[in-house]
C-alpha cells in the first residue's frame, strides 16, 4: 500500500507561445491510500479502457539546451469525464527498480472531446504522458501502469526511438494510416521526388494497401529509407468493438506516434499527393529543400515550426509517359484548403494533420505564400486536364531523369505488371461511399465502404501481420 501523498510531484507541461502550465494537482488524493495490490490486469476492451499504441522515451528541449525526458503514449478512449477532467489524476507509473512512481497528465489530442469535426464518433485520441528525471532515463525499460478509474493494471515494455543515435535523421516524413489504397505510381513519384528533396527517413502506417504497393514499400524498407508499420484493427470484446467508432482509424494516435518513433531533426506529416515547395529550391539548386529548411531554421534559432499554406497542383495526364516528362507540365492553382507544417521534433508534443496543437515555448511561423507553399496534388482536381494555364516548375530536368531511371531498376527488380498510371479506381470508390458519412454516424471506411472495395484489388492488411506492435489496454 502507498500513499498518494508519497509519490513524487512531478510538473507537465501544456505549453503554448507565450504559456507554462503546472499540471499538477492531486490534492484530492493526498490523504488517500490505495493498495496496488488488489488492482487486477484486464485483458478485454471496456467502453473505460484506454487502448495505447506504444509507450515510448521522448525528449523535448523545454527552453534553449533545457531538456526533460518523458514517457508518451498516443491511443484512443471514449469521452469519458475522468479522462477529460483536469483536476484529477487518474493514471500512475510505476518503475520498481528504483522504486520510482509518476502521475500521468493525460489528454485528448483534439480539443475538445468528442472531436468537433466528428462528433458522432465515440472514441476519440489520447495523449498520456509521464515526466522521467534524468537519472533513470537510460536505465527504465519495464514498468506497471495502474489506471485509478478502472482500478486496473497493465505491464508495459518502454520502447526507445528506433535510431539510438540523437539526430541520425536530419529530416523525417510521417505518413498517415494508408487504407484501401492501390496508387503505386503515386506512391512511387511522393518517396522518390521527397528523397532528393533530401528526406532522410519515411514511416509508412499501413492498415491496408495493394500487394503492390506493399512490395514497393517492402523495398524501400530494404534499402533502409522506409520503417514500415501495420496499423491494425482495435482490440474489441464483447462489450464494446471501438473500430466501430473511430474517426478514419484513428489516425491523429497514428501521426503523433509517429513523430517520436525516432530520433529527427525536423519532421513533417504529409499524404503521399503533397509537396512542400520554396522557391530558392529552382532559383539555387545547388542545395536542396532540406539544406534551404534547416539554413531558415538556424536564421530563426526561436522556432519551433514553418506552416505552409496551400495550392493545388495538376499534371496534364495526356502527355503520361514512361520518361517521366510530364513532371515538367505541372500547373498550379489556387485551390484554398489547410496548412501543412515542419517542425523540429523535440520542441513540439501534439499534432494534427495541418498543425502543431501543443508546442513548447518556441513560436510556429507561417511562410509568406509568394516564397514557399503546399503543392496538393489532390485526384479531385490533378488529374482532370482542365485549367492549365498557370504552369509550374517544382523539379529539375536533371531531378526527373533520376526519376525515371529509379522507375525503370525498380520495375525490372519487381516485375510491376501493372500499366502505367496513376491507379485513381480505389479513390472513386471511397469519394462516392462516404460522401454522407456526417449524416449516419463516424467515418468509418470499412463498413462504408468494405464490399464495394474488396472485390477490386489484391489488397494485404495490417491485420495479416502477425508481428506488428500490440495494443495496451489500461
Amino acid at each position: 500500500m502507498i500513499k498518494i501523498s508519497h509519490i513524487k510531484k512531478t510538473v507537465f507541461y501544456n505549453n503554448s507561445i507565450n504559456e507554462t502550465i503546472e499540471h499538477y494537482k492531486i490534492e484530492h488524493l493526498q490523504n488517500q491510500i490505495i493498495n496496488f495490490d488488489t488492482f487486477k490486469n484486464i485483458n478485454d476492451v471496456t467502453d473505460k479502457s484506454l487502448i495505447i499504441i506504444n509507450f515510448q522515451i521522448v525528449e523535448k528541449e523545454m527552453s534553449p539546451n533545457i531538456y526533460e525526458y518523458f514517457i508518451y503514449g498516443f491511443g484512443f478512449g471514449k469521452c469519458i469525464p475522468e479522462y477529460s477532467d483536469k483536476n484529477k489524476d487518474v493514471l500512475i507509473l510505476y518503475y520498481e527498480k528504483t522504486d520510482f512512481y509518476s502521475i500521468g497528465n493525460i489528454s485528448t489530442i483534439a480539443k475538445e472531446c468528442p472531436w468537433s469535426w466528428a462528433t458522432k464518433c465515440e472514441w476519440n485520441s489520447y495523449h498520456i504522458s509521464f515526466r522521467i528525471p534524468s537519472n533513470i532515463v537510460n536505465d527504465i525499460s519495464n514498468v506497471t501502469i495502474f489506471n485509478l478509474y478502472t482500478l486496473t493494471k497493465h505491464y508495459v515494455k518502454i520502447k526507445r526511438p528506433f535510431n539510438k543515435k540523437k539526430y541520425k535523421d536530419d529530416f523525417t516524413i510521417c505518413i498517415p494510416p494508408l487504407y484501401w489504397y492501390n496508387n503505386f505510381l503515386e506512391i512511387f513519384i511522393f518517396t522518390e521526388i521527397w528523397a532528393l528533396f533530401g528526406a532522410s527517413h519515411f514511416i509508412y502506417y499501413y492498415y491496408s494497401i495493394s500487394k503492390d504497393v506493399m512490395r514497393l514499400l517492402k523495398y524501400y524498407q530494404s534499402n533502409g529509407i522506409v520503417t514500415l508499420i501495420p496499423y491494425k484493427s482495435l482490440p474489441k470484446s464483447n462489450i464494446t468493438n471501438p473500430n466501430k467508432s473511430i474517426y478514419r482509424y484513428g489516425h491523429l494516435a497514428a501521426i503523433n506516434d509517429c513523430l517520436h518513433r525516432r530520433y529527427s531533426k525536423y519532421s513533417t506529416v504529409l499524404d503521399v499527393d503533397e509537396f512542400l515547395f520554396i522557391n530558392d529550391v529552382i532559383i539555387y539548386s545547388d542545395k536542396t529543400f532540406f539544406e534551404h529548411i534547416d539554413d531558415l531554421f538556424e536564421m530563426n534559432y526561436e522556432l519551433s515550426g514553418l506552416l505552409f499554406s496551400h495550392r493545388g497542383l495538376k499534371v496534364d495526364t495526356n502527355s503520361m509517359k514512361n520518361d517521366f516528362k510530364f513532371l515538367e507540365n505541372t500547373y498550379i492553382t489556387d485551390h484554398d484548403s489547410a496548412k501543412k507544417y515542419i517542425i523540429k521534433t523535440d520542441r513540439v508534443e501534439t499534432v494534427n494533420s495541418h498543425t502543431p496543437i501543443k508546442y513548447m515555448n518556441y513560436p510556429v511561423r507561417t511562410m509568406n505564400i509568394d516564397k514557399a507553399f503546399l503543392l496538393h496534388l489532390h485526384f479531385k482536381w490533378a488529374y482532370n486536364n482542365k485549367n492549365l494555364t498557370q504552369k509550374f516548375t517544382f523539379i529539375t530536368p536533371k531531378q526527373i531523369e533520376q526519376i525515371k531511371n529509379k522507375f525503370f531498376s525498380i520495375y525490372q527488380k519487381l516485375k510491376q505488371p501493372k500499366k502505367f498510371g496513376f491507379e485513381t479506381n480505389a479513390l472513386k470508390i471511397m469519394k462516392n461511399c462516404i460522401v454522407n458519412w456526417k449524416k449516419i454516424g463516424c467515418k468509418v471506411p470499412d463498413d462504408l465502404c468494405g464490399e464495394k472495395i474488396l472485390k477490386i484489388e489484391k489488397w494485404v492488411t495490417a491485420n495479416d501481420n502477425y508481428r506488428g506492435d500490440e495494443y495496451h489496454i489500461i
